[in-house]
């Protein structure tokens, strides 16, 4: 009995990266259910500590992979404490990554606890965009950061004016972010060229 059921996990392991989905799953039924609701434009913070099957071939930190899987989990709890992906799946919208930049400050060496703060920083019609790092717990240095640009499918600046009226959007957005968009829209010409 146990060799079947040892025999399944270890295929289903091989096949799908199993603790990848097990963790997600962790977190939304948590961020949905026990911890306590986010307003639109509070931080949200999610907890990990750097394991094993984290690091990289040097055996001594994380992976850099690893990183965006973490900004991953910390955006899907976001959305569910704050109410967003509910809605999204209702009005049939999406919370797909359109694009991502990332800036490796310090490595996270293994058995490292830390926190991924995931905060909204900016949002047009299409897109919300957020600001996402990765902090270790014992010294509280940031260890990477990245912007995060998710694709909606439905108006963001719509959506904030019914469901958070309070909300302002800030003037303009921050200006490493409007830097990176100003590369993405280089990057899209770019690629218009060559086809």
């Amino acid at each position: 009995m146990w060799c079947y059921i040892i025999g399944a996990y270890l295929t289903l392991h091989y096949f799908i990266d199993t603790h990848y989905f097990v963790r997600l799953f962790v977190h939304c039924i948590c961020a949905r259910y026990f911890l306590a609701k986010k307003k639109f434009m509070e931080s949200s913070s999610i907890y990990g500590i750097c394991m094993p099957t984290d690091v990289d071939m040097m055996l001594n930190h994380m992976n850099n992979s690893r990183y965006l899987r973490e900004f991953d989990f910390g955006r899907m709890e976001y959305g569910f404490r704050t109410g967003l992906m509910d809605t999204f799946i209702k009005k049939g919208g999406s919370f797909l990554v359109s694009g991502i930049t990332i800036r490796y400050r310090l490595s996270l060496k293994i058995f490292s606890m830390y926190k991924v703060v995931t905060t909204p920083v900016w949002w047009d019609d299409k897109f919300i965009y957020f600001d996402q790092r990765i902090v270790t717990l014992s010294d509280d240095i940031v260890r990477a950061v990245a912007f995060a640009k998710l694709a909606t499918k439905i108006s963001m600046v719509e959506y904030i004016k019914e469901m958070y009226p309070e909300e302002r959007r800030p003037d303009n957005p921050p200006a490493d972010l409007m830097t990176w968009l100003e590369s993405q829209e280089i990057s899209r010409n770019n690629m218009k060229k060559e086809s």
